[in-house]
């Protein structure tokens, strides 16, 4: 009694020690849980502020692009209308050529008929001289003619041809009287025609000049708003960049929190694992819980028993989770059989026995009898294992797996 008394009082405190540890574990996972949840409050917050920083940008990237098409429009507005200024400039510098070539042609007629009505005006000085030089002969024959009455007749003859040419100098002269006036008229209208021209040339310049100074004027805005045009772009661009570098670490930021809530929730569901099974007198071990039966079943029963419970008899993989088996000092059914099949031991799960710790001698199916299922007897050794009859009342351990 005293033994198995220090073996309870051991397994006691073992198990106040593994009470320990859980309740350290519990801790530290609330703690970190606590940390996640400000970790999570932060990233949420954060994840606010970038959205609401995205939408700001949005709204700005919209304005932009709206003020774009707008200068685009204008732009285009300014191109269409420089280039009809171009064909109009165009037409009335052709119109402007062919004006000054008729000018320059009117021009040499107008010097042609000066040197004529030169020359005209030449030949009619020496008919008025030759006239005035007939008028003083005319003058002295009349002094003389009381002297030369005697000659009269003889100079009739000379008057009546010098009349005669007279008369032909007469009517030269109003031909050419009527030539001159012809001209005169003719050079007033090419003066006025002149005019004219010049007066046009001049409005044709004052509107080239015009037009100069508006495509000028024109030409100072389009390059204005080319690189009114540039600076947006290359704005827009820089706001793209910036976007897109936001857009990316927020992504980022939400894998992040994604994966902290997945952690959360994993640590969650690992307290919660912990906390139900520790409260149902549970032991945990390398990713799994135990449970130690303080009853005594057959191994069908305790398999059912297990069942139950959600979980399986416990199946021994490792030198490691034998030791942690044989610590409790009992001997407790294990999930192993050759029932299906003499000789061939193979675990409830269906796997076959691959590492072994039988007992030397084991298994041997003692003195004839049926011996299938699988026991930890000898739990002083390592090589613990015996096999025994399936009918047997025996303790057992409950195995279920968790991952955490």
């Amino acid at each position: 009694m005293e033994a198995k008394s220090k073996s309870l009082t051991a397994e006691r405190d073992e198990m106040m020690g593994s009470l320990k540890t859980c309740t350290s574990q519990k801790t530290a996972l609330s703690t970190e849980r606590d940390s996640l949840k400000r970790t999570n409050s932060a990233i949420e917050e954060k994840s606010k502020r970038l959205t609401s920083e995205k939408e700001d940008l949005s709204r700005r990237l919209n304005s932009c692009t709206s003020q774009k098409t707008a200068l685009t429009a204008e732009r285009d507005s300014l191109k269409r209308t420089n280039t009809d200024t171009q064909e109009k400039l165009t037409r009335l510098q052709s119109e402007f050529t062919k004006q000054r070539a008729e000018l320059h042609s009117n021009t040499l007629q107008l010097t042609g008929l000066r040197r004529e009505r030169d020359e005209l005006q030449t030949k009619l000085t020496v008919f008025a001289a030759q006239e005035i030089s007939l008028t003083k002969v005319k003058d002295e024959l009349n002094q003389t003619i009381t002297v030369m009455e005697a000659k009269s007749k003889s100079l009739k003859a000379e008057r009546d041809e010098m009349m005669g040419s007279l008369k032909t100098c007469t009517s030269q002269k109003t031909a050419l009287s009527t030539e001159r006036d012809s001209l005169k008229r003719t050079n007033s209208a090419i003066e006025e025609k002149s005019k004219r021209l010049t007066s046009e040339k001049e409005d044709l310049s004052r509107r080239l000049n015009s037009c100069t100074s508006q495509k000028t004027a024109l030409t100072a805005e389009r390059d204005s708003l080319k690189r009114t045009n540039t600076d947006t772009q290359e704005k827009l661009t820089r706001l793209q960049s910036e976007f897109t570098k936001q857009r990316a670490e927020l992504h980022s930021n939400t894998l992040q929190l994604t994966g902290l809530r997945r952690e959360r929730d994993e640590l969650q569901t690992k307290l919660t694992v912990f906390e139900r099974y520790s409260k149902q007198s549970w032991t945990y071990f390398s990713g799994s819980f135990y449970y130690i039966s303080t009853t005594k079943k057959s191994w069908r029963d305790s398999q059912y028993d297990c069942w139950g419970k959600g979980a399986d008899l416990v199946i021994i993989d490792n030198k490691e989770e034998n030791a942690f088996v044989r610590k409790f000092q009992k001997k407790l059914w294990i999930g192993l059989s050759d029932r299906l099949r003499e000789g061939s031991w193979i675990w409830q799960d269906g796997t076959p026995l691959r590492t072994s710790f039988w007992y030397p001698g084991e298994p041997n199916n003692f003195r004839g009898t049926e011996e299938d299922c699988a026991e930890t007897k000898y739990y002083d050794y390592e090589n613990s294992w015996n096999d025994v009859e399936c009918t047997n009342a025996n303790f057992w351990m409950c195995e279920k797996k968790t991952g955490v």
